[in-house]
Order: structure tokens, then sequence, then C-alpha cells
């Protein structure tokens, strides 16, 4: 795509506590309803960078921008408003609300900005249906399978209609059929929804499904090998 990018990070350097820099100069461009994968070895950051992407962390230097937004000099009430309404989580435990319904969950994220709630729990009901979870609204996470538990999140993280859906490990707790179930359901709902997705992954199902695959190895950002 040769528009604007949807993300675009430059020269985004980060490191802990005087170790070496676990992000060395790393530049990332998204456009809209791209795909990415991103894989690398264990604590080589990929997580930190799919974080600073997201606007959970910041970098120690660079420049970071979302939506041709300068993310670095917004306040942290913007940026809230961006994690809610525009940029949509999934991590690899669902983190769901143990004492609330499938659909209560899901309709966690439009309660903040007070969408309307008949259209909220239509478009809930919706994406519910179309993850094959629609026989499920009144069940509690406790009462569903791994697998149908990270749909349901996976709902969540649409809910509020995001330009970007950002997954950290999101089938690192389930098993084999589950995890290609999933990354099955995500390629479905980048076609459906139009949702740009970058993905933090050890799978090479779930890569694969991605449009794009780089590797994080010594801070740097490169093409996967083949």
């Amino acid at each position: 795509m040769a528009g604007s990018a949807l993300v675009e990070l430059t020269g985004i350097r980060k490191s802990y506590g005087g170790m070496p820099e676990v992000l060395g100069g790393v530049d990332l461009r998204i456009g809209a309803g791209e795909t990415l994968a991103v894989i690398g070895p264990s604590g080589c950051g990929k997580s930190t960078l799919l974080n600073i992407v997201g606007a959970l962390d910041r970098p120690d230097s660079g420049s970071v921008r979302f939506e041709g937004a300068e993310m670095l000099e917004l306040d942290e009430k913007r940026l809230s408003a961006i994690r809610n309404r525009r940029i949509g989580f999934v991590f690899q435990f669902h983190h769901l609300l143990p004492q609330c319904t499938v659909l209560e969950n899901v309709l966690v994220p439009t309660i903040v900005h007070g969408h309307g709630r008949q259209a909220a729990a239509d478009r809930a009901r919706k994406l519910l249906e179309k993850v094959g979870l629609s026989g499920k609204l009144s069940s509690r996470p406790g009462q569903l399978s791994g697998g149908e538990r990270q749909r349901a999140a996976v709902v969540r993280a649409l809910v509020n209609s995001p330009a970007l859906l950002l997954a950290d490990e999101p089938t690192g707790s389930l098993d084999r059929a589950g995890s290609e179930n999933l990354a099955d359901l995500l390629g479905d709902l980048n076609r459906d929804e139009g949702v740009a997705m970058m993905v933090v992954t050890h799978s090479p199902h779930l890569a694969r499904r991605m449009g794009k695959v780089l590797e994080l190895r010594d801070g740097q950002l490169a093409p996967a090998a083949a």
C-alpha cells in the first residue's frame, strides 16, 4: 500500500536497567489492513516492540506515529482513548473477567466512551456468532474451553472496530488444534473486518497466515528466512 502508514516506527531504541538494547534502531511500517507477524527467539524484544506500537510502553528514543499522530507527544488521556477506540489487544492469556458472562466481557471496552448500548450489543453478538460463540453468550469463562476463551478475547478486542489488532502470543496457551483454529479465525477477521494485525508469535502456522513475516534478532528487524 503506497499511501500513508497506519503505524510508522522510526529509529526505535529500548533497553532495560543498563542491559544491552533489546531494540537497536528499529524501523517498522504497517499499512491499513495489512497483516504482520514478528518472530524471533524468546527474550529478543518482540513483546517490547508490540507494547511500544500499542502505547503500552515508551522507547528510549525514536518516533512512533499512529494514524499520523506522534504518540510520544500525546498525554495519557489521549493515549488511553486511542488504545480503547483504535487499537485492540489480545494476549497469550485471555484476561476475561471470571464473574461476567461472555457477552458482558466482550462489552467491557464499549463502556469507557459511552457507545450506544444497543448498537454495541448488536455488534458483539454479530462477532460472537462469526467466531462460533453465539450459543455461549450467557456462559462464564470457566465454562469455556481454552480456544473458546481466546476467541471471546479476540471479539472483545474487535468490538470497538479498531484500526489495528495487536496480538502477543495469542496461541501460546492453546493446543495444536486450537492454535490452528485461532490462526484461521484471525485471517478471516482481517478479510471481513479490514483490521490491520501485528502478531508476535512462535507459531509457524500463525506466522504463515500473515501477509508479512519479520524476524527480530539482535535488536534489529529483518525479513524472515523462507
